[in-house]
């Protein structure tokens, strides 16, 4: 079942495999944030997010690199719907087209892999907007889960907020084998609160 869940995480530290989204951050769910996660249950490339909420685009997913150093697995080590591949694999999320001076975008990333050789080496997220492209290379928390996977979560900060962003995860070794990912996104201050501040401005010129 490919949505298993790390039962005990962080409570008894028994280790399975799970879905990516193990975190789920305070403001998921928030006005101005966004929530998508890929399974990769099938082999289609680029792929849709299988759960998302994201109401300003359709985030997808592209497995780089070409047969036989890209493969996907029906089942991998206990996981089912495992990509591998010695390229990149690139995550395109849409965002909130507020882009304000004064505003950021806080991301956390969230993937379950394994990789070539050594299951405790973490992979690597790199990031890429319209102006600006940096690399979150050490996870903010990593697990070794059951047979050879690990979890890592990455969080990323950009200023101001961009309205679109890729991400990539990247293989420590040659090759990396991902189960899952997942990636939440949200803009601080989100609209509601910016159009707020737009209003109020409004007002006192008026009085003015």
């Amino acid at each position: 079942m490919k949505r298993l869940i790390l039962s005990a995480l962080l409570i008894a530290a028994i280790a399975s495999l799970a879905q990516a989204s193990i975190f789920v951050p305070a403001w998921r769910g928030d006005a101005g944030s966004t929530y998508q996660e890929w399974f990769f249950s099938t082999d289609d490339n680029p792929i849709v997010a299988d759960v998302y909420d994201n109401m300003y685009g359709t985030p997808m997913a592209t497995i780089g690199g070409a047969f036989p150093f890209t493969l996907w697995y029906n089942e991998l080590n206990g996981a089912q719907g495992v990509w591998k591949t010695e390229d990149v694999i690139q995550l395109d999320i849409y965002n909130t087209p507020n882009t304000a001076i004064g505003t950021h975008k806080d991301i956390v990333v969230q993937a379950v892999y394994m990789p070539l050789n050594d299951a405790e080496l973490p992979a690597t997220v790199a990031y890429q907007t319209a102006t600006e492209q940096g690399v979150a290379s050490a996870p903010v928390y990593s697990e070794i889960l059951a047979n050879g996977y690990t979890y890592s979560r990455w969080e990323i900060s950009l200023e101001p907020n961009p309205d679109f962003e890729s991400i990539f995860i990247l293989p420590p070794a040659c090759n990396i084998y991902v189960d899952s990912m997942a990636v939440d996104t949200i803009c601080v201050p989100e609209p509601t609160t910016m159009a707020l501040f737009g209003i109020a401005g409004l007002l006192l010129r008026r009085k003015k």
